[in-house]
C-alpha cells in the first residue's frame, strides 16, 4: 500500500518536472527581485535557492527509483544544465556579475557540492536498506 503511494508520488515528479519548475519559478523570482529591489542584487540569492530545491528533491526521489544508477546518470546532466542556466539567467537579470560578488561564487560552489553529497547519501541509504532487506 505505502509502496504504491510512493511510486505514484515519484511518477508525479519526473525529471523534466524537477528541472522545469525550479527553473521557471527561479526566473520569475529573479525578475520580481530585480523589479522590486533593483539595488539589492537578490537575483543571485533567488537563483541559488531554486537551484537548491532541485538539489534536495532530486536525490531524495532517486532513493525510491527502481534503477538508481540510471536515474542518477540522467539527473547529473540535468543538474549541470539547470546550474548553468540559473547562472546565465541571474547574470543577465542582475546588475552585477557573479565575479563582482565573491560570496555568491562560494554559495554556488557549495550548492554543487551539496548535490553530490546528497546523491552519495542516497546511495548509502539504498545500499544499507538493500543489505537489511536481504538479511530478512
Amino acid at each position: 500500500m505505502i509502496e504504491n503511494q510512493i511510486n505514484k508520488l515519484i511518477k508525479t515528479f519526473p525529471l523534466w518536472f524537477q528541472f522545469s519548475v525550479p527553473f521557471a519559478l527561479g526566473l520569475l523570482g529573479m525578475l520580481i527581485a530585480r523589479l522590486s529591489m533593483p539595488e539589492q542584487n537578490h537575483e543571485w540569492r533567488v537563483a541559488a535557492v531554486f537551484l537548491l530545491i532541485f538539489v534536495v528533491i532530486n536525490p531524495i526521489l532517486g532513493i525510491f527509483k527502481e534503477n538508481w544508477g540510471k536515474y542518477t546518470l540522467h539527473s547529473f546532466p540535468v543538474f549541470v544544465i539547470l546550474f548553468v542556466l540559473m547562472l546565465i539567467s541571474a547574470d543577465s537579470i542582475s546588475l552585477l556579475s557573479i565575479g563582482d560578488i565573491a560570496e555568491y561564487k562560494l554559495i554556488f560552489l557549495l550548492v554543487g557540492m551539496f548535490y553530490f553529497l546528497l546523491t552519495l547519501m542516497a546511495l548509502l541509504y539504498r545500499t544499507i536498506n538493500e543489505f537489511f532487506q536481504k538479511m530478512q
